[in-house]
């Protein structure tokens, strides 16, 4: 099912209008060394949503009398404009390295600038790809652009979760390896001097063409023992330890503080911040409806295993079914 929304002129008014209507929803992060996951939107609105726009409106080819073209599906947002990408190509300016000597709408771009719509140096790129980095997700790139046609590609969810983990757990990556290893995830060439960069510094595995970014991080970073003793708490570990204690019948929570305090002690020393740790995880299985209390708050309350297929306390939304939406800019 698609869906569609038009949007006027004048353009320029329309881009916060445009942003607003892209679904956003809260997703789920883990940093490295933090103790909770970070809540925050899908999409960075304003370093990635805006500037994509505006960058389109810049550079679109007007003389083609056509429109931008903005379409939506899971996770991913697209933005297209007429006109083939100009002055270079996208990854120069993706590391920073380069700043555009033109615009090809000169005047256009110039008082987008001074509004402050588009970067007034030519950082605009960079900016979106060091947003996409620190959110741990896959980096914006101009996939399917041809010199009619420019297509500007926004990811709101992770294609390898072993990129996420080395983001994460290494923020010292120099870019190049980071804008390498996002190549790596969507399956696209390396050239074999990068291949080697990589491949040296433990960050991929297997041979070319078929190259995977490696989950030896702590072999890589010849920190194994400190590695496993420093490393966040994994949510699904203590998970599936608790689903097989509970497997073996309802348990009091003095018996689940039992089985997971004492695994968190190397990671969390404060005993408070451990059961405060226990008691999200707890909420957490509830609302996945894997597990249920019985007896509530009392003392004599239990926890349980859910029988399967059922979750009164976590009812099943009806998928969504709309599978993209386009949005057009006159």
């Amino acid at each position: 099912m698609s869906v569609y929304t038009k949007f006027c002129t004048p353009s320029l008014l329309a881009t916060t209008a445009v942003a607003q209507r892209i679904r956003n929803p809260n997703i789920k992060l883990f940093p490295a060394n933090e103790l909770l996951a970070v809540t925050l939107p899908r999409y960075d609105t304003n370093t990635v949503l805006l500037e994509g726009l505006h960058n389109c409106l810049a550079h679109q080819d007007y003389a083609q009398g056509g429109r931008i073209v903005v379409e939506e599906s899971a996770g991913l947002v697209r933005m297209i404009n007429l006109g083939g990408f100009f002055d270079g190509q996208p990854d120069d300016y993706a590391s920073g390295a380069r700043t555009p000597e033109r615009y090809r709408n000169e005047r256009l771009a110039k008082v987008m600038a001074e509004v402050g719509m588009i970067d007034k140096v030519g950082f605009g790129i960079h900016d979106m790809v060091l947003a996409q980095r620190r959110r741990f997700l896959p980096l914006p790139d101009y996939e399917g652009s041809s010199p009619l046609r420019t297509v500007f590609n926004v990811y709101g969810q992770a294609i390898d979760e072993n990129y996420s983990h080395w983001l994460m757990e290494r923020t010292d990556l120099p870019i190049e390896h980071v804008l390498w290893l996002d190549r790596v995830q969507k399956k696209r060439k390396l050239d074999a001097a990068q291949v080697a960069e990589l491949r040296q510094a433990g960050l991929i595995e297997g041979r070319s063409p078929h190259l995977n970014i490696s989950a030896q991080l702590a072999v890589a970073t010849g920190q194994e023992v400190e590695y496993l003793n420093q490393r966040r708490p994994d949510a699904d570990d203590y998970k599936t330890a608790l689903c097989k204690l509970l497997a073996l019948g309802p348990q009091p929570r003095a018996k689940i503080d039992e089985l997971l305090l004492p695994k968190l002690q190397l990671w969390i020393p404060e005993l408070a911040r451990r059961k405060e740790f226990v008691r999200t995880l707890l909420k957490e299985m509830v609302k996945e409806g894997r597990i249920q209390n019985i007896g509530g708050r009392t003392r004599a309350a239990l926890w349980a295993l859910m029988p399967d297929g059922m979750s009164p306390n976590n009812p099943e939304t009806p998928p969504n079914t709309t599978q993209s939406k386009a949005i057009l800019l006159k």
